[in-house]
């Protein structure tokens, strides 16, 4: 039978879990909608933000079959995976407002589409 603590860290455990389940959800919309807006079409960009995302599972998966047998703690690993993750999250919108010549075309489209040019 579990501790009643580590009933706990269980607990909380599952509720990180599911949270950076539902954060991965947001992230993946955000980042469709900006390539939707870069690419011009909806079904390029979830095709694409699609193929991104199995392709890093697979790498995820290559690198963690490879080299996590010498980690001592895979919390930790997860931890500073979601945390890349997360810093990419936070500095890709300056990056897409900061490129005039990579992201010119999807933010002309988006001003235009705020402006109600666009129907």
């Amino acid at each position: 039978m579990k501790s009643m603590a580590q009933r706990k860290f269980l607990y909380r455990l599952l509720i990180i879990f599911t949270a950076s389940g539902f954060s991965g959800l947001i992230y993946e919309s955000i980042w469709t909608h900006y390539l939707k807006l870069f690419l011009g079409h909806a079904a390029y960009a979830q095709a694409l933000v699609l193929a991104i995302f199995m392709g890093g599972i697979a790498l995820g998966s290559w690198f963690c079959s490879r080299y996590s047998g010498r980690w001592n703690n895979l919390l930790v690993g997860y931890a500073l995976a979601e945390g890349i993750i997360g810093l990419f999250a936070l500095f890709f919108h300056p990056l897409f407002d900061a490129d005039p010549f990579t992201f010119k075309h999807g933010k002309r489209q988006a001003m235009l589409l705020i402006n109600g040019n666009i129907k």
